[in-house]
């Protein structure tokens, strides 16, 4: 049969190529090529890097049975999520998601490093910085890349979000509803950050606030929580919002309490992200936008695979809706 015959299989001319082609055109046997393919040791660098480079140049796709399905998971490192909060979370929710359908899962510590030198079929990307945003470009023109959370993201690019002008919108209608006036956010600038703030907005203004640009004005990064806390009580705020669910509303409620000595709703409303299975249990619970991170994690899963096998997707950006959950900060 052709299937049993090796050498027939070599020099057969298919249209699609074969762990044979390649091992001919790197000069390898085809143990290195699967070693290769598979990040395996026992492959020179030199030597994997040239086997990659020619997998990519010539388009291989290799079967299953040849090599196991890889998907990179990646972060910035130097983001203080990467260990606990949001990129933390959603990383475990895809991990998980990616384990039940029997995929191998690479979570490099140095992207821009490690993956040069590995073969794998995609990246779901949940966090990045501007060197990190870089790369993951050109990755796109290597394998299929899906961006969490991506609001600066073209008409091209895969994204999977939650909508985060939504939140804003919504936090900014209940503050109002509950009689508050000096609306402000606490958060860093970032391309999220400008969406969540974009809708708060929004929100002061249509529901009949007055927004104070003071206490709209997004921190630089590196300011620490209690420096943003602190200036905008100074300027007179009743309410607050910490959006994200990287536990800096935890920290916030700290600063609030403890140090600043306010109490919480009395003196300032206080409205975070949702922890899951922590915000119910603050002190007082919080009034949290709680984002469906089990859910993008399986969308962004089920995407990337069936890019990384030539299919295409019903739709290139895919928003999923947040909930308010009212609880005893505001």
């Amino acid at each position: 049969m052709c299937a049993d015959n090796p050498q027939k299989t070599r020099s057969s001319k298919k249209s699609r190529p074969t762990i044979y082609d390649l091992a001919e055109m790197a000069g390898v046997s085809t143990g290195t090529v699967s070693r290769a393919l598979n990040n395996r040791p026992m492959v020179s660098a030199e030597t994997r890097e040239r086997i990659l480079d020619m997998a990519h140049r010539i388009g291989l796709k290799p079967q299953a049975a040849v090599r196991i399905h890889q998907i990179a998971i990646i972060s910035e490192p130097t983001y203080r999520d990467h260990v606990v909060g949001y990129a933390a979370a959603m990383t475990a929710n895809i991990s998980l998601a990616l384990a039940k359908k029997g995929v191998g899962i690479i979570v490099p510590s140095d992207p821009r490093t490690l993956l040069s030198g590995s073969f794998f079929d995609g990246i779901i990307a949940v966090t990045w910085g501007p060197e990190l945003k870089d790369f993951l470009k050109e990755m796109e023109s290597r394998v299929p890349v899906v961006y969490l959370d991506n609001f600066a993201a073209d008409s091209r690019q895969y994204v999977v979000s939650s909508d985060h002008y939504a939140s804003g919108f919504q936090a900014a209608k209940l503050f109002l509803e509950r009689g508050r006036k000096r609306l402000a956010i606490a958060t860093h600038k970032a391309d999220p950050m400008q969406e969540r703030l974009r809708g708060f907005r929004d929100g002061i203004n249509q529901f009949g606030g007055t927004a104070d640009e003071r206490l709209l004005a997004l921190a630089p990064a590196g300011e620490s929580l209690y420096s943003i806390v602190s200036r905008l009580v100074r300027q007179k705020a009743d309410a607050v919002f910490v959006p994200g669910v990287s536990m800096e509303v935890i920290e916030a409620l700290h600063v609030i309490k403890n140090v600043m000595r306010l109490r919480i709703p009395e003196d300032l409303a206080v409205i975070g992200g949702e922890n899951e299975k922590i915000s119910k249990f603050l002190t007082p619970p919080l009034t949290a936008i709680d984002e469906p991170i089990k859910k993008m994690a399986e969308a962004a899963t089920d995407m990337v695979l069936a890019l990384s096998e030539g299919q295409k997707v019903p739709t290139r950006q895919v928003l999923f809706p947040v909930e308010l959950i009212e609880r005893e900060s505001v």
